[in-house]
C-alpha cells in the first residue's frame, strides 16, 4: 500500500486517531469561551477583581450607561440641522451629569476624516465624540453628524 500525499510516509499519519482523517476544526471546534469571567453580551456576572480591566458597570449604573448613546445621536441630529455647536454641547453635558453620569470628560464635534474641532456644521462628515466616567468605569462613544 503506498502513504497518501501529505502523511510524510506514513499510512495512516501518526496524528490520525484511530487511522481516521479527523473532522474539520469547524465540526470540532470548541464554543467561545469569555476570559475573565464575563461574555459579549454581558450575561454573566462579571468578575468583580480589582485587577480585572473589563470590570463592567452592575446594577443601576447598567440602566444608565445607554443614555450616553442616546444624548450624542440627539447632538448629532441637532448639529446636523444648523443647531449652534457649542449650546448643543453644553446642553448635552448637562443632560450627562443629570442622567446620573459622575462626570463628563469631554463632548465634542470634529471633522470625521482629520479629527479637527469645528465651530459649526458645514457639508462634511462631522463625529460627535464623549468620554464620560461611570461610577469607577469610564465609557467612550461616538456618533455620525452629517
Amino acid at each position: 500500500m503506498r502513504p497518501s500525499p501529505g502523511s510524510h510516509g506514513r499510512y495512516p499519519p501518526a496524528d490520525w486517531p484511530n487511522g481516521r482523517r479527523p473532522a474539520p476544526p469547524s465540526a470540532t471546534a470548541k464554543p467561545y469561551r469569555p476570559l475573565l469571567g464575563t461574555s459579549l453580551l454581558g450575561d454573566e456576572k462579571p468578575s468583580n477583581t480589582a485587577s480585572d480591566p473589563r470590570q463592567t458597570a452592575d446594577g443601576p449604573e447598567r440602566a444608565i450607561a445607554p443614555t450616553l448613546h442616546m444624548v450624542l445621536a440627539a447632538v448629532a441630529a441637532d448639529v446636523a440641522n444648523g443647531a449652534d455647536i457649542r449650546a448643543t454641547t453644553a446642553d448635552a453635558k448637562r443632560k450627562l451629569v443629570q442622567a446620573g453620569f459622575a462626570s463628563v470628560d469631554y463632548v465634542e464635534v470634529r471633522d470625521a476624516a482629520t479629527l479637527k474641532a469645528v465651530d459649526r456644521y458645514e457639508d462634511k462628515p462631522l463625529r460627535v465624540l464623549a468620554a464620560v466616567r461611570l461610577g469607577k468605569t469610564r465609557l467612550i462613544d461616538n456618533a455620525s453628524a452629517g
